[in-house]
């Protein structure tokens, strides 16, 4: 399989793609980007799956309508979903701090999910920077 460019596709190319087609479909956790990237990586070290976590999270936000939202528990088993409005550059700060803070790797509906809006637009496959 190639990407639009005509390149063989790379691992790191398969989870870009698979990740963008189900953020049209569905909100994606972190922790599924970081169980995919952690699967199809060359590496088992915390250290290294957690920047290639956050660099794949960078790409799919490049991609045109892809957000992130987190999760505010509320009183009485209540829950409000906020859309973050950062630059890039906060919105990773941010979940690289809140990932620090928890101190470990984040769990189902922790620290922010990722959704794809703009289901009407095309969707582009390849990814420059990824790993080999």
């Amino acid at each position: 399989m190639t990407t639009d460019r005509g390149q063989p596709m790379t691992a790191w190319d398969s989870v870009f793609r698979t990740l963008l087609a189900e953020c049209g479909l569905r909100p994606v956790w972190l922790h599924e980007i970081l169980e995919l990237v952690a699967r199809y990586s060359s590496t088992e070290s915390y250290d290294e799956i957690r920047p290639l976590t956050v660099k794949m999270v960078s790409q799919l936000l490049q991609r045109q309508g892809v957000k992130v939202w987190s999760v505010h528990r509320l009183p009485a088993s209540a829950q409000a979903t906020v859309q973050w409005d950062d630059s890039l550059k906060c919105v990773l700060d941010r979940i690289d701090h809140a990932w620090a803070a928890l101190g470990r790797e984040p769990g189902f509906e922790e620290i922010a999910f990722l959704r794809r809006l703009d289901l009407a637009q095309g969707l582009t496959t390849d990814v420059e920077g990824g790993p080999a």
